[in-house]
């Protein structure tokens, strides 16, 4: 005799109804894919290998039509509404029952539906589906659009390879749904306790309509299923797969990868119906179980089942159940279970708006990264800095550099233009501890300095890789303003604002030109016969699609601290004379501006040992969340230290770079010495630092 739930199964036939019980139904449903015995451990590497879109709920034996942890008196042969059948790794028809595959034929004309094997050869696969969360998010409050409109939610093929075993790879495929943007926390959180249905969104913001320098197009044949019969027609879809080399002047090489989805038309997906966006939303994505499809296509199987998009398996376990951790292929997933940790609750932050781009990170990591925009915000110089700090700034601003693939660094305050050389000793020693954090997480890096100081600064570059103070050696360039467009053939190849050479550029302690178009110090002398233009890299990559800005300063005349200039104008010492009038997307404000690239480099490693953020930047693809203890360590190595930048300032001094205020050849920087100052900022940056890394989670 059939249970409640079991009847329920049988009535979830038609797309609108079962887009409605998606959230009306109280039980947690699933993504189901029926594959030959011979290519089951295969398949089931390559859903441990890929937790965000495939959670393995239960893997039946051969020939199992039953699957107890999940469902009592179950028949995954009819309890399904609609069914896939493959051939060949080609959709050949859909079917409302998978019981023929399971008999002997008894004339000719039936052995067709069965030459491929016996239905005892047969493994079955039940995966996580987000329909499970959908109740949860309306229960937070959180508008789900789809069923709102009285659609399937929308499903997209992206570019994002998934983690390869045995004989399947394929694309991961994702789900969207649209969130006000005040909702994005209470989405990401709902989510994220819910790992057994994909858990967080893998992205946030733009899919990827955009790309860095050459893009190729490639050709997919794809199912896609009517609204009403949930039937497949074959078409042809492009998407994004992006690796570019360019050249930066004459030295510099980058890499530039796309960290979006690449998708490239919202208005079609791949599977399921388009939703529509209202005012004020921002599209979320999550990781899909269609990605099983996916994975029956590329590897061609003999013989394949899957349910039919939207036509889920509905399972006994009720939709409120707790679950927070991933079981075993035999193991119930109704079992009590909370988050062991809820200092890993992922919270959401704007990062980019050009293209509109969101992260994640943890409550752990949010936490102490403000610890760290804390100890570099004390003013030990009395310079009044506490008047331009502006909360998150740091951490927005590591978040960017995180997804960034390529960065372009730029430091030089040429304080004391009577002497020779005329730089001061904030700024370099930060600038390489962030080049440093940044090598050491396999990001390009480029240096950007003025024509007079290149030999000097190639000195101290050198010195510095000699010393181990820097990773290795990093590409030293200069900027000249040589016509209108000179600063979109600096960033751009080819002068083509579609296909920019950085992502992220960093000024720490660099002149800014202020309103009237000069360069002061802070005593209100003018410097710009010392200073190249940089800051016209800055002005045109706020036009540029895909670059971020970030500008670290302690007084307000740096570059990039234009974003604060009404409050330099009116609180600094000589601030509207000074103020740089040129803003970045980051203002980070610290006592000492060497402080803020060695909090910056902080900020990097944390949000690197981070589980929560390290998952969205895998787009919650691969086996290992956890940091192998070799790739912990070399990060550790590589964090800024006492000896480290107690080295540096010492190569500053021996080119005879002075301190900032005081112009003394010492071991100081702003007139402040080394130790105890700098040297008790740097030791309690880093044991908040360390104290908060999160091993093995």
């Amino acid at each position: 005799m059939w249970t409640a739930v079991r009847a329920a199964r049988r009535s979830l036939r038609y797309f609108r109804s079962i887009c409605k019980s998606a959230m009306d139904s109280g039980y947690q449903q699933a993504n189901v894919v029926v594959l030959p015995n011979h290519l089951a451990n295969d398949f089931e590497a390559f859903c441990r290998k890929n937790p965000a879109p495939l959670p393995l709920l239960y893997r039946s034996q051969s020939g199992e039509t039953s699957c107890q942890p999940l469902a009592k008196n179950a028949d995954i042969r009819t309890d399904i509404s609609q069914y896939c059948v493959y051939e060949e790794g080609r959709l050949v028809k859909t079917v409302s029952s998978l019981q023929s595959y399971s008999t002997q034929p008894r004339i000719a004309s039936e052995l067709q539906a069965v030459h491929h094997g016996r239905w005892s050869d047969m493994v079955c696969f039940y995966l996580g589906c987000s329909f499970g969360f959908e109740g949860r998010l309306k229960n937070a409050g959180v508008p789900v659009r789809n069923v709102e409109q009285g659609t399937n939610v929308s499903m997209y093929r992206t570019a994002v390879p998934c983690t390869p075993a045995g004989v399947f790879s394929c694309p991961l495929v994702v789900t969207m749904r649209p969130v006000p943007a005040a909702m994005l926390d209470a989405a990401v959180e709902v989510t994220h306790l819910n790992p057994l249905a994909h858990g967080a969104p893998v992205h946030i913001g733009d899919p990827g309509t955009h790309t860095h320098t050459h893009t190729h197009t490639h050709t997919h044949t794809h199912a896609l299923h009517s609204i009403i019969t949930l039937i497949y027609q074959y078409m042809t879809c492009h998407y994004l797969c992006v690796c570019v080399c360019v050249c930066v002047c004459v030295c510099a090489r980058v890499c530039v990868c796309v960290a979006l989805l690449g998708i490239q038309d919202l208005s079609r997906p791949d599977y399921g119906d388009r939703v529509e966006v209202q005012p004020g939303d921002v599209t979320v994505f999550w990781a899909c179980g269609v990605t099983s499809i996916e994975a029956i296509l590329s590897s061609k199987p003999s013989l394949a089942f899957s349910h039919s998009p939207g036509c889920m398996f509905l399972t006994d376990i009720p939709d409120s159940s707790p679950s927070s951790s991933m079981p075993s292929a035999s193991e119930s997933v109704d079992r009590p279970a909370t988050d062991r940790n809820l200092e890993l609750i992922p919270r959401c932050f704007l990062v980019s708006q050009n293209p509109l781009m969101y992260s994640l990170a943890s409550q752990r990591a949010v936490a102490t990264i403000r610890q760290l925009e804390t100890i570099i915000g004390e003013d030990p110089g009395e310079r009044g800095i506490r008047a331009l700090f502006v909360q998150d700034e740091l951490l927005r601003s590591c978040l960017a550099l995180s997804h960034a693939s390529s960065v372009a660094i730029t430091t030089g305050f040429p304080t004391h233009y009577q002497h020779s050389p005329p730089d001061e000793t904030d700024g370099p020693p930060g600038a390489i501890a962030m080049a440093t954090m940044l090598l050491s997480l396999g990001k390009q890096v480029t240096m950007v300095t003025d024509r007079r100081a290149l030999d000097m600064n190639q000195a101290i570059i050198d010195e510095a890789v000699r010393k181990g103070v820097l990773k290795s050696a990093v590409p030293l360039v200069t900027f000249e303003d040589r016509g209108p467009d000179s600063a979109l053939h600096f960033l751009c190849h080819h002068g083509d604002p579609s296909k920019p050479r950085y992502d992220h550029l960093v000024a720490i302690e660099r002149s800014g030109r202020a309103g009237d178009g000069n360069y002061y110090n802070m005593r209100g002398v003018n410097i710009k016969h010392l200073v190249d233009p940089i800051d016209d890299l800055f002005i045109a990559a706020k036009d540029i699609r895909g670059i971020t800005t970030t500008g670290i300063g302690d007084g307000g005349n740096e570059l990039g601290m234009g974003k604060v200039k009404e409050r330099v104008k009116t609180l600094m010492p000589n601030g509207s004379l000074v103020a740089c009038d040129v803003p970045a997307d980051y203002a980070i404000t610290a006592g000492v501006s060497n402080w803020g690239g060695y909090a910056v480099a902080c900020g990097l490693y944390l949000l690197h040992t981070c589980p929560s953020h390290q998952r969205y930047l895998k787009k919650g693809l691969g086996l290992e969340h956890a940091t192998r203890p070799e790739q912990l360590q070399e990060w550790t190595a590589n964090l800024p230290s006492v000896a480290k930048e107690e080295s540096i300032l010492s190569t500053l001094m021996s080119c005879g770079i002075r301190s900032g205020k005081t112009g003394h050849l010492a071991m100081e920087v702003d007139g402040l010495t080394f130790h105890p100052t700098h040297s008790d900022i740097i030791t309690r940056l880093l044991k908040v630092t360390l104290g908060a890394t999160t091993p093995n989670l």
